[in-house]
C-alpha cells in the first residue's frame, strides 16, 4: 500500500515541512506506521533533528489511534 505523508513542525498549523511516500503492508498497525515515519525521516533528512510522531490522521483530519 502508497501512503502519502504529511509531516507538520507544529501540530496546530496547517502549513506543510515535509512529506514523504511510504510504502508499507496492509497489515501494518498505526504504532508500527508512526515508528516507520519515525525511521524514514531520520534516514531521508540526517540534518534535521529527529521527528516524533505523536499524532497521524486521516485525510479528512481524524486521528487514528494506535
Amino acid at each position: 500500500m502508497k501512503l502519502y505523508i504529511t509531516i507538520r513542525k507544529k501540530p496546530d498549523t496547517v502549513d506543510d515541512y515535509k512529506k514523504l511516500l511510504l510504502m508499507i503492508e496492509d497489515s501494518c498497525q498505526v504504532f508500527e506506521l508512526k515508528r516507520r515515519i519515525e525511521r524514514e525521516f531520520a534516514e531521508l533528512f540526517p540534518a534535521e533533528p529527529p521527528y516524533v510522531v505523536a499524532k497521524v490522521e486521516d485525510t479528512q483530519g481524524f486521528a487514528l489511534s494506535n
